[in-house]
């Protein structure tokens, strides 16, 4: 049984709960609102979803833990690892989690905990927490489901700490590798004072890029629990050779220092016909500006409605409504549910389901099982480590399939291709760092897609004259 992927329930109307931040008061209305009382089962027999960062910031998560594992003990709630129940399995002491990390030294008026028994117990709670929470309908993460992430973590049957582990040595040897790291450490300490100061300016450096792009996106369970993150500038394929989700931008502040990657927007490029719920990343919903308060940046949800669906397939929806800025000098923030299969949004201000807010579901529900193709991606650069797979998507027809395949060589071959570069070594750059893409089946009517032959023609065609 895999422990970090689970299966949601099947049959029965959910109430998926976005980060609650230790905030115990609005849970509890909340709670309420949506019909749960202690920790009896609920009159309709619906089942509550927690999405993760139970914990930190707000005045008492002990009370918010124990709230919600009474819930999941009695058989009424599954819970996700977010990335602030992550940092107190690591050991990290982070701002907003000493009520824990550091127990005279918390935060404001957090309740700490100091008894080591309850300490003990609030840690195997975590470490029994999945990552992923899934059925045929419906997907659960607390940041970001990531194609290639998700599939890794398929692959596992270890707990969450473990594969946490793993890849975090496999990442510490891809940066020491080339002295990348090394490099980019030396780099930032140039900076000086400047990095930390917020009314200077500080050039784009990609090999800070590099290395935080890669320790971001390398680790699975960094990505799902944090998210992905990329750099604001393009840099040479053979370091990091994924292609911007955006145009180039300058480097900003935020959380404390100057920033040289950006979050991405996962959810533009998702691609499969099952809705995704997450948390994680604050959404302001008239409250006041996000940009002081932690690793935000450039707003992600800029031009998105508070209460509509996200994403290429209108069927991603973020439930954080940044009930953590309630600990902030600018307060505001809500804490918020999304009931499944209603499709409403329920705020922990609502006194009933009266006033939920409806969101429209624009899925064709009689396509859902009409996506028979797969495509699966391969890194060139990788080529003997099929770990590096991961499945992109599921496509209604093999020619769509194939176009989104012959999309994916095109933009690295326009990206890399240059008035210097002629086809033969065009063609070697894409073999030893572009993607290599292939759809499962190829009905018995086609030929079977190679990326590579495709590649070869295109680099004729691009380098023609060259």
């Amino acid at each position: 049984m895999n422990r970090i992927i689970q299966r949601l329930p099947e049959n029965c109307g959910l109430d998926i709960i976005g980060d609650i931040h230790g905030y115990i008061a609005p849970l509890e209305k909340l709670l309420a609102s949506l019909g749960y009382h202690g920790n009896q089962p609920h009159a309709e027999g619906r089942q509550l979803v927690f999405c993760g960062d139970l914990i930190d910031r707000g005045p008492d998560s002990p009370a918010v833990v124990a709230r919600v594992m009474g819930l999941v003990a009695a058989g009424h709630a599954q819970c996700i690892m977010g990335n602030h129940e992550l940092n107190i399995l690591l050991g990290e002491t982070k701002h907003g989690n000493h009520w824990y990390a550091d127990p005279d030294d918390a935060e404001g008026n957090q309740t700490a905990m100091r008894d080591p028994a309850a300490k003990k117990r609030l840690k195997e709670f975590f470490e029994g927490l999945p990552l992923v929470l899934e059925n045929d309908q419906l997907r659960i993460v607390h940041a970001c489901w990531d194609p290639r992430s998700i599939e890794l973590l398929r692959s596992e049957g270890g707990s969450v700490m473990d594969v946490y582990r793993r890849y975090e040595q496999q990442t510490h040897q891809r940066l020491t590798e080339r002295n990348l790291k090394g490099l980019a450490d030396q780099e930032e300490a140039s900076l000086g004072a400047a990095y930390a100061d917020p009314s200077g300016k500080v050039p784009y450096i990609w090999l800070m890029a590099a290395r935080d792009a890669i320790y971001q996106d390398s680790n699975p369970v960094r990505v799902t629990a944090s998210g992905l993150e990329e750099p604001l500038k393009a840099y040479p394929p053979e370091v990091y050779g994924k292609p911007l989700s955006e145009p180039d931008a300058e480097p900003f502040f935020a959380g404390g220092k100057w920033r040289m990657v950006r979050r991405v927007k996962w959810w533009n490029q998702y691609q499969e016909e099952t809705p995704v719920i997450f948390g994680h990343y604050w959404r302001n919903f008239g409250t006041p500006d996000l940009a002081g308060v932690g690793k935000f940046g450039p707003d992600l949800f800029e031009g998105i409605e508070a209460h509509h669906w996200m994403g290429k397939k209108n069927n991603v929806y973020c439930v954080d409504f940044s009930v953590g800025m309630r600990a902030s000098e600018r307060g505001g923030g809500h804490l918020a549910a999304v009931r499944f299969p209603e499709w409403t949004v329920v705020h922990d201000e609502h006194d009933s389901l009266e006033n939920a807010i409806a969101i429209e579901h624009d899925i064709d529900e009689a396509g859902r099982d009409a996506m028979p193709f797969r495509i699966f991606v391969d890194d060139n650069f990788n080529y003997m480590d099929e770990s590096s797979r991961y499945c992109l998507g599921k496509f209604e027809s093999f020619d769509a399939a194939v176009t989104r395949c012959k999309s994916i060589v095109d933009e690295f071959l326009v990206k890399h291709n240059t008035d210097q570069i002629d086809a033969e070594s065009l063609l070697k750059l894409y073999t030893m760092f572009g993607e290599d893409p292939f759809v499962i089946p190829t009905p018995e009517s086609e030929t079977r897609f190679s990326a590579w032959d495709y590649a070869k023609q295109r680099c004729e065609e691009l380098c023609e004259g060259s």
